[in-house]
């Protein structure tokens, strides 16, 4: 098993096809206390139906920084629970 971690970061986005190209599963991550980072699900979800091969490949969705206070949270549980129905995730 391989492991990348690009952070998001946009400088990366031009290779990262590189190291997921033949993967069979993605983890995609964000920020549960900061509602742009999961803006970005929407593009990783999208890059890895473009550019992954479809058959048995499982996409999950992860909310990191769970520990923290609920009021902190900026991202509603009912837009993750949308985000992960609409796109067949595991969570």
């Amino acid at each position: 098993m391989h492991i990348w971690d690009t952070g998001g970061s946009e400088r990366f986005r031009t290779m990262v096809s590189l190291y997921y190209k033949n993967a069979s599963a993605a983890v995609i991550c964000f920020d549960l206390t900061d509602e742009d980072s999961f803006s970005g699900v929407d593009y990783w979800i999208d890059e890895m139906n473009e550019k992954t091969n479809h058959d048995g490949f499982v996409m999950a969705l992860a909310g990191n920084k769970c520990d923290m206070p609920l009021e902190e949270r900026e991202v509603p549980k009912e837009r993750i629970d949308s985000t992960i129905k609409k796109n067949n995730m595991i969570h």
